[in-house]
């Protein structure tokens, strides 16, 4: 490795070629990188929804849920399935093993539906199977509004206006939520219907048949080829209300010639009117009915990038359009950019904070220079590598960055003051940066080593914390190595340039206030080495300590952000008209927007006629409604919008909401629903009742704990359905099948679509329904329907509805839920004063008690679920993190037996960790973790740095307390820099005060508290420790390493 050094101090004007190409191409690079608040996450899920139109919750699970759970069951890679039924759905999430590769798993999946498609009931639709992509949750949401417009005028002109923003490169696309589309409705008198013959499906097919051209071929005439269509085109309402639909005959003129016959118009039996359709769902923006546009990217896009490009087109747009009013209700690009910011100007502050540092020791600004070129080279440099890496600035890669701020001016450091030292004694500046760089490259060499493979089982971690903090990992990775590569190029190069006019006198006089600690540190570590069981006993005693609070700390599993909005899941009473839900919103958005911090309040309720995944996935219906807070910016208010969110959750039960969930973050995208903060219980069994009276046991017991909020189970309230019984006997006089019955009422509820008519470019269906008033119960009972047979009796085809039927209501579940071909239910329940660690525990000890039936389970599911799971993983990485830098160091000393000395450092570490997150309130949560696996790699360096001069000491042949005490005195200037520039370069990130800082603010906490305690403890310990061992064994010579 020194050869490099050797080569950038003899041909200078290369190396500067070199430096400016590299800090040329990082200039390109970054705007190339994408920017984002959390790296991609490859969530391993698909879901396969098939639609059963008018079958009821229990037909549906009963005809099409069971049959694909069981064709699913055989297909290898899925780790866990949870299958939905719902009034014309079914909806199966497939959660799949972290490893597996999508498309062949998909594949299968198709293969299996293939199969089970054969015997599902001829009404079921075909199965379809989509992955659950974390873009489907959405970028932007833009509400619409008039002053001016009508709903279909507005509706309309977004329809013209939606491809403008679909253009957009990275968009996805751009859903249309609570439009209320135009409609031409054909309300037809059923007597006149029947008096010419027709029933409304022949009526349907009349209409359809009448507007269509069919292509039939091709004719020559003479030398010409003609294509042959024909048909006929229905191209406004006028031509629609003149189509002829019949003929009856009337009297002959002046009562001669016998009957005439007359034709019959559409418009003669039924009134056409063109209208606006109502919503599936309620779409609301603060307090007014109002339209959205959800806005979704493409996968690996840059989500800054495109929402500029989205609010740039909006910008356009409502210049274009003066009538029409954009409001931005939610765009994540903010709060990213904000934190991405913030970050970054941490980092900088960082790298300014280290820079003090080294010319307080050095008191010489040329070093300090050194090592300033030294780190935007480095971060320059690794914008490259992030580039080639396909990696995203975002909170995981700059916390890398920041966090390799301080840490890759270490390796400079050690070089320099090194180098420094000789030029102290007088020597060349070229002379002086060859050994100084010669004597430190092994060592930094390993430092560097042992700080990169900590990482590698974090990075091959097959888990969703593999996921986010493999970019972390890889960041660190890349700016230390192009560090290592700047401590053996240019700093030597710089070196021997910069310091050839100094005089040895002026250097030396820096180093008073450094005499003066070794002074004081000398007499220190001569006290401990004659002390060592004092010294090793109150270590003990304070590890113990650590290891007593490490599990009271709380758990989490990343912490929660400071947003600007907050995310709520309601679940209002069910079964209520549409009228009454929007009562019960208007209530519930009118006192949440009193709430001082809130300024807007976006409400989604029910299906949104989207073909929206999310909302086939949630089954959303009038019942559940979501909503996006906005809350005023971070700086601006005193209260933290997890404050505020139990505020609102609260006037929202308080106001007939039957459940409220704080949803988890959404810039987690996919896993925000996973990372929810709360504790759940998935209780499974073969019998629906045995099992909720399960739930409800364990419900009663942590309700009896103050500290949630609030405890429910997942199942919902049933609800009372209409059955209409179709008495055989009397069906069947009127020439009908239940079958036949069923129909009509659903055509007369419903509608019966007959064509569709393009109007000015618009696509308007036509769609029939007969007249009075067949959605409410009075108006459809005395509905009629159309036998294909005449009644005895009756004059015409028609029977009355209340004569064939006989009305009945049922109770029924609206949602049927089943984990793992088992009927289930959730237990969930909201945290309030008790942290997930401690709820957690309780739910054990609760399960322990039940006196569970056989073949019935209850199971700590979700967060908690998954915070165990990537704990364990977690640990298993340190342990493999500590056996790497244990090998890595055995390589470097030649030695199994001086690595051990080194690797005491790393419990040092973890006192301070613990006590730092223990002072400073933080819980213990993944990012904590990571910090705890980082500070492996960084803790021993300075141990190395230590122990390596130690054993050049003795082989000089200097007595092993001598080679100690005197190595110990040397190194304290470059171990105290570096330790204090990564320590003052973390200070920024760990105050945690700018935007989602919250997720970093663990890392700096962790390894700040690790490196104080574990330097200052480092230069006592590993000095006795060096002596113990060396006592204990036989008389020891130190191996020569060879030069690398």
């Amino acid at each position: 490795m020194h050869k490099l050094s050797f080569f950038a101090v003899r041909r200078p004007i290369t190396i500067s070629v070199l430096v400016i190409i590299v800090v040329l191409f990082g200039i390109i690079s970054l705007p190339r990188i994408g920017i984002d608040l959390l790296p991609n996450l490859d969530y391993p899920a698909a879901v396969v929804v098939t639609a059963y139109p008018g079958a009821h919750p229990e037909m549906v699970e009963k005809d099409v849920t069971i049959p694909i759970e069981s064709a699913l069951a055989g297909v290898s890679g899925i780790n866990r399935i949870d299958a939905y039924s719902s009034e014309s759905l079914s909806a199966i999430i497939v959660q799949l093993d972290m490893d597996v590769d999508m498309l062949e798993i998909l594949e299968r999946i198709r293969y299996a539906l293939a199969q089970v498609t054969l015997r599902l009931p001829a009404d079921a639709e075909a199965p379809i199977v989509a992955r659950i992509d974390p873009n489907d949750f959405p970028l932007m949401i833009i509400g619409v509004n008039s002053d001016t417009l009508t709903d279909q005028q507005i509706t309309s002109r977004l329809e013209e206006l939606r491809p403008r923003i679909e253009q957009i490169q990275g968009v996805a696309e751009v859903g249309l939520l609570g439009a209320r589309t135009a409609e031409i409705q054909v309300i037809y008198d059923p007597y006149k219907l029947d008096e010419l013959g027709l029933n409304p499906i022949l009526l349907q097919q009349l209409i359809t048949y009448q507007n269509v051209v069919v292509p039939s071929g091709a004719i020559t005439d003479g030398d010409l080829r003609y294509n042959l269509r024909v048909g006929n085109t229905i191209e406004s309402i006028d031509d629609l209300s003149n189509l002829i639909v019949g003929q009856k005959t009337v009297p002959g003129l002046l009562g001669l010639g016998g009957l005439l016959p007359s034709l019959v118009h559409l418009s003669d039996i039924a009134e056409i009117k063109e209208t606006l359709t109502t919503p599936p769902g309620i779409t609301r923006l603060n307090g007014e009915d109002t339209v959205l546009l959800r806005i979704s990217r493409q996968p690996g896009a840059n989500t800054v990038q495109i929402a500029n490009q989205v609010n740039k087109t909006l910008q356009e747009l409502a210049l274009e359009n003066p009538d029409l009013n954009f409001i931005t209700i939610a765009d994540q690009s903010i709060f990213i950019k904000q934190s991405v910011e913030n970050l970054a100007s941490s980092g900088v502050l960082g790298a300014v904070l280290a820079l003090i540092v080294l010319f307080i020791f050095l008191r010489n600004l040329r070093s300090v220079l050194i090592i300033g070129l030294s780190i935007p080279i480095s971060i320059i440099a690794t914008f490259i590598l992030l580039l080639f890496g396909n990696l995203n600035l975002n909170l995981m890669s700059l916390g890398g960055l920041a966090l390799g701020t301080g840490m890759l001016v270490d390796s400079s450091i050690v070089v320099l003051e090194n180098i420094y030292r000789y030029v102290i004694k007088g020597e060349d500046a070229a002379i002086a940066a060859e050994k100084g760089s010669r004597e430190t490259a092994t060592a930094i060499f390993a430092s560097t080593v042992t700080t990169l493979v900590v990482f590698l089982p974090v990075i091959y971690m097959q888990s969703i914390a593999g996921e986010i903090f493999k970019e972390l990992g890889l960041t660190v990775s890349f700016s230390l190595f192009a560090s290592l590569i700047v401590a053996l190029t240019l700093v030597p190069m710089f070196s021997s340039r910069l310091f050839r006019n100094h005089k040895p006198n002026t250097l030396a006089s820096n180093g008073t206030s450094l005499t003066k600690i070794q002074k004081v540190y000398k007499k220190l570590l001569e006290k401990a080495l004659a002390h060592k069981g004092a010294v090793l006993g109150a270590i003990v005693i304070a590890l113990l300590v650590a290891v007593f609070i490490y599990p009271n700390l709380g758990s989490e599993f990343l912490p929660e952000i400071d947003e600007n909005n907050i995310s709520l899941k309601l679940t209002l009473p069910p079964g209520a008209s549409r009228e009454q839900t929007k009562n019960v919103i208007a209530q519930i958005e009118e006192k949440i927007l009193a709430v001082p911090e809130v300024v807007s309040l976006a409400i989604q309720a029910g299906d949104q006629g989207s073909n929206d995944l999310l909302s086939l996935i949630n089954n959303a219906d009038l019942y559940t409604a979501d909503l996006q807070i906005g809350l005023t910016p971070k700086g601006e208010r005193q209260r933290t919008s997890s404050e505020i969110a139990k505020e609102v959750r609260q006037i929202a039960l308080d106001n007939n909401a039957v459940k409220a969930i704080i949803q988890g973050s959404a810039s987690y995208g996919a896993a925000a629903t996973v990372l929810t903060p709360q504790l759940q219980i998935n209780v499974r069994g073969d019998d629906l009742d045995t099992i909720n009276e399960i739930a409800d046991q364990i419900v009663s017991r942590l309700e009896a704990n103050p500290g949630y909020i609030q405890v429910v189970t997942s199942r919902i309230e049933d609800v009372n359905d209409l059955f209409l019984h179709a008495d055989p006997a009397r069906s069947i006089l009127g020439g009908l099948t239940a079958g036949q019955v069923g129909l009509a009422v659903r055509q007369a509820t419903t509608g019966l679509k007959a064509t569709d008519l393009q109007i000015n470019s618009i696509t308007t269906p036509v769609v029939l329904m007969p007249k009075g008033d067949p959605t409410t119960l009075s108006g459809l009972m005395e509905s009629t329907i159309s036998s294909p047979i005449p009644v005895p009796g009756m004059e015409g085809t028609l029977v009355r509805l209340d004569q064939i039927v006989e009305e009945e209501l049922r109770a029924s579940s609206p949602l049927r839920h089943r984990r793992d071909r088992r009927n289930a239910v959730n237990v969930i329940a909201q945290l309030g004063d008790i942290n997930l660690f401690t709820a957690t525990n309780e739910a054990y000890q609760i399960i322990d008690d039940l006196n569970l039936p056989p073949g019935y389970s209850a199971k700590i599911d979700g967060l908690s679920q998954v915070i165990e799971e990537t704990k364990n993983d977690l640990y298993i990485a340190m342990a493999l993190a500590i056996l790497l830098v244990y090998l890595v160091m055995s390589a470097q000393f030649e030695s199994f037996l001086h690595p051990f000395v080194i690797m005491v450092t790393v419990p040092l570490a973890a006192i301070g960790a613990v006590f730092s997150l223990w002072i400073t309130g933080l819980k213990l949560s993944i990012t904590a973790l990571i910090g705890l696996i980082t500070l492996i790699g960084i803790v021993v360096n300075n141990a190395i740095v230590l122990v390596d001069y130690i054993n050049a000491r003795r082989r000089e042949g200097v007595p092993i307390q001598e080679a100690v005490i005197d190595a110990a005195l040397i190194r304290i200037r470059p171990i105290l820099m570096t330790s204090l520039t990564t320590i003052l370069g973390l200070i920024p990130m760990a105050l945690a005060i700018g935007e989602g800082s919250e997720i970093t603010a663990p890392i700096a906490v962790t390894l700040i508290g690790g490196l104080v305690t574990s330097t200052f403890l480092t230069l006592f310990v590993i000095p006795i420790l060096y002596c113990l061992i060396s006592a204990l064994g036989k008389p020891y010579k130190a191996p020569d390493v060879p030069e690398q």
